[in-house]
């Protein structure tokens, strides 16, 4: 299934279609990013670890999606919109590798 028969199965308007279809190409990779940032949450957590857990937490729950949702859509317009989650996930990816970096050398 292509994106745009996605995006057919829930509206029939084609420009809505076109929209839906851009947009998956650049938000889907972000499901990847997302598990294993939940996953390095969820292992620092196991670790007794709260501290890297809460911030890997807010950081993709609250803090880069807050500043992002405020200055993407300014300057890219609907594409801001799609790329801010993508992009939150890949930022806190780069803390939680530190993170992990750091307690792995441990």
């Amino acid at each position: 299934m292509n994106t745009n028969q996605f995006g057919a199965i829930f509206v029939h308007d084609k420009k809505i279609i076109l929209m839906v279809s851009k947009g998956l190409l650049v938000f889907a990779p972000e499901f990847i990013l997302m598990g294993i940032n939940v996953i390095a949450s969820m292992y620092f957590t196991a670790l007794g670890k709260a501290k890297e857990s809460a911030l890997i937490s807010s950081l993709r729950g609250l803090i880069i999606l807050l500043i992002l949702t405020f200055i993407f859509p300014a300057f890219f317009g609907i594409t801001g919109v799609w790329i801010i989650s993508p992009l939150t996930e890949a930022l806190t990816m780069i803390v939680t590798v530190m993170f992990l970096h750091k307690s792995i050398d441990k």
